[in-house]
């Protein structure tokens, strides 16, 4: 399971951290912008309260489970991105 936290509504904002943060790294982000925008973070696989993948994932990996998250909480209406560094290289 992939651990998400969603504030607010509108436009979907999905947010990536670096190697070693969380969710919680967008907690000013989640709370500050969450009167006009829908704000997305998770804990990467392995990371934090996501649980552990069952084999090592590389880039694709990751970037597919974004995408699977943007997907399924999103739908059509899809969402943009916004990666701090490895975060930032997922979302490229």
């Amino acid at each position: 399971m992939i651990h998400v936290v969603e504030r607010g509504t509108g436009p979907a904002v999905l947010m990536l951290h670096g190697i070693g943060g969380s969710a919680d790294s967008f907690a000013p982000q989640l709370t500050g912008l969450a009167e006009s925008l829908r704000m997305i973070a998770w804990d990467a696989p392995g990371y934090a309260r996501s649980d552990d993948p069952e084999r090592p994932l590389d880039l694709d990996d990751y970037a597919d489970a974004a995408a699977d998250i943007v997907r399924d909480r999103c739908g059509d209406a899809g969402a943009h991105i916004l990666g701090m560094s490895w975060g930032g290289v997922l979302a490229t």
